[in-house]
């Protein structure tokens, strides 16, 4: 007769199989002496780190106590595994009946899933409902080692990824397809990218959903410094709501001015109400939501700027941009925007805001770090009100530098006169069309003489 410790066996034969068994609990064994529905976290650390066996009807020693009626103790793991695990576990488990010693145990076999982190669905993707395995015990996973195993499946796109949070809810985004007659059904959000084959909501979905975290902050101050401050306002939820929103509250500081000529009355305003819209979503459609700080707009007497986290895609050049090349860093988002109607086509937001700014004196500036890219509308009433010895003033300044150093360059100039790359291109580029000076191409640079 075998003995009834498990652990001091490594092979048991019986009826021609072979049952390996670990001689204690580990990282890949569990022992179970009735079915109970914590098994759930046992088998989802399993899944979430290399796999193992559950093994009912064992006490924690390794004694074999067996399990009355084995079947229906298989079905009942079965059924809970199915219904309690997501994503979908039951392609990576197998669930037998094995008889040690004329006592029946239940063994399930766990594989490490392909759709990392598996959770408890009930509890959601938190440490709360993801476990690992950590020596013979099922531990919840940090913050950042849920991210880790979702990156590792999903890939870099955070658009693409799964959403750490599932309980979402879509009423404003549901309200704007109505109204601009597209289906939202669960097969579209498939389709569009707010579910993923799994049936779980993505970040996609995260940033439609009114439990989107990701705000945008406006900030006005009094004069064309941030030394007086007049009043702020924070926008959250669907970032559909937060385009509305935003696009309401600017306004109210985009004033109208009226002017009688030729008995005519005529309304001009600060800004060109579409570059406005066009920098919000553009602010909203291409910033790096991977990274938690907020979009931000600045409004100041003389300009508004747009300032959103994550600089250029990379491969992606500020002149290529300009010229109307697309870069989508978040393209099922650009996608849906452009679904609703919201943009009229990729790439040429840009082009948009500076074909507004096409007769005016000051240009719309773009600045673009590592980190980060920045908007900058001009007030066009102000800007007009500009003397010609500004500009004047700036070319002397070019002209200064050439006769100091022999050339120019957009980046000295910036710093020379304290301005942004896009509005000395413009300088410079001006200057080059009246003939005052000439572009020449010195490897990757461009210098002017």
């Amino acid at each position: 007769m075998y003995s009834s410790v498990i652990r001091d066996i490594l092979n048991i034969s019986l009826c021609g199989k072979v049952i390996d068994l670990h001689k204690i609990e580990g990282i890949d064994t569990e022992f179970k002496s009735i079915f109970i529905s914590d098994l759930k976290k046992t088998a989802v650390a399993f899944a979430n780190t290399q796999g193992g066996k559950i093994y009912v009807g064992v006490l924690d020693d390794g004694t074999v106590v067996g399990v009355e009626n084995a079947d229906s103790t298989a079905r009942q793991i079965t059924d809970s595994f199915r219904s309690s695990i997501k994503p979908d576990i039951t392609r990576f488990i197998r669930v037998t009946v094995e008889m040690i010693e004329g006592k029946n145990i239940v063994v399930a076999e766990i594989e490490r899933g392909a759709n990392l982190p598996y959770y408890i669905a009930d509890r959601g993707l938190k440490p709360t409902g993801v476990y690992v395995r950590v020596g013979s015990a099922s531990v919840p996973a940090t913050d950042e080692h849920i991210r880790q195993m979702v990156k590792s499946t999903d890939g870099d796109s955070y658009t693409n990824s799964r959403s750490l949070v599932q309980e979402l809810t879509f009423e404003r985004t549901q309200r704007e397809f109505d109204e601009k007659h597209i289906i939202f059904s669960d097969i579209q959000k498939q389709t569009l990218g707010v579910v993923d084959k799994n049936g779980l909501f993505t970040n996609l979905g995260l940033l439609l959903s009114e439990q989107c975290m990701h705000t945008t902050k406006i900030a006005v101050f009094e004069g064309e410094t941030k030394a007086i401050f007049k009043s702020r306002k924070e926008f959250s939820g669907s970032l559909i709501q937060q385009l509305y929103d935003i696009i309401e509250y600017l306004d109210f500081f985009n004033l109208v001015h009226a002017e009688i000529g030729n008995l005519r009355r005529t309304e001009t305003r600060d800004y060109p109400v579409d570059a406005i819209r066009e920098a919000i979503l553009n602010a909203l459609t291409h910033r790096e939501y991977g990274l938690s700080a907020s979009t931000f707009v600045n409004v100041y007497d003389d300009r508004m700027e747009f300032l959103t986290v994550g600089g250029l895609v990379q491969g992606i050049t500020l002149p290529a941009i300009m010229s109307g090349v697309s870069y989508s860093r978040n393209a099922a988002l650009a996608n849906i925007f452009y679904r609703l109607e919201l943009v009229e086509a990729y790439g040429t937001g840009i082009m948009r805001i500076m074909g507004d700014y096409e007769k005016q004196r000051r240009k719309p500036e773009i600045d673009v770090t590592d980190s980060s890219f920045s908007l900058t509308l001009p007030n066009m009433r102000l800007a007009n009100k500009a003397s010609e010895s500004d500009n004047n003033g700036q070319e002397k300044v070019v002209l200064d530098l050439i006769e100091r150093n022999g050339h120019v360059t957009v980046d000295v100039l910036a710093t020379a006169l304290n301005l942004g790359r896009t509005r000395c291109y413009a300088i410079l580029k001006k200057m080059q069309s009246e003939g005052i000076i000439q572009a020449v191409k010195n490897g990757r640079k461009i210098e002017y003489c």
